[in-house]
């Protein structure tokens, strides 16, 4: 998945630790408090999960992507595919109604199946040409491989 930097990690831990120190000390919901900051220092955004994925997954699955996208005079770019469904996830979270809806998102939904399906068969170790042959066949796309 995506690559943090050496000194990145290094204030990531040493965070976790101080935290860790502190969840040790304290009880009930300021112990809560201290171990759910603690989860969200290792975190990362959406928007970066996406786009490193996309680059890990790109040779199976951009292909799909490609023709899915030009079909609704969109680039394929997996970091404005992240940032739409973020923004689009947050404006769900925190109930922003008066947001107007994120045409795109959708479609970024329908190619995010191609790739969780592509992840989950990489996971089983199949070849990368029956992955793409599968997600064809699965989604009934009729694409020349």
């Amino acid at each position: 998945m995506f690559i943090k930097k050496e000194s990145t990690r290094k204030v990531e831990e040493e965070a976790t630790n101080t935290l860790q120190k502190l969840i040790d000390e304290s009880t009930g919901k300021l112990k809560s408090k201290y171990k759910f900051l603690q989860r969200l220092i290792k975190s990362d955004s959406l928007q970066s999960e996406i786009s490193q994925v996309g680059k890990d997954y790109d040779g199976i699955i951009g292909g799909f992507g490609k023709v899915l996208y030009s079909r609704n005079d969109i680039e394929l770019d997996y970091n404005k595919m992240g940032e739409r469904l973020a923004n689009q996830r947050n404006h769900f979270a925190h109930g922003d109604l008066d947001q107007e809806f994120i045409g795109s998102s959708l479609l970024d939904l329908v190619f995010l199946k191609y790739i969780i399906y592509a992840m989950q068969l990489k996971n089983y170790g199949i070849s990368d040409e029956n992955i793409k042959n599968a997600i064809n066949d699965l989604f009934h796309l009729n694409y020349r491989l």
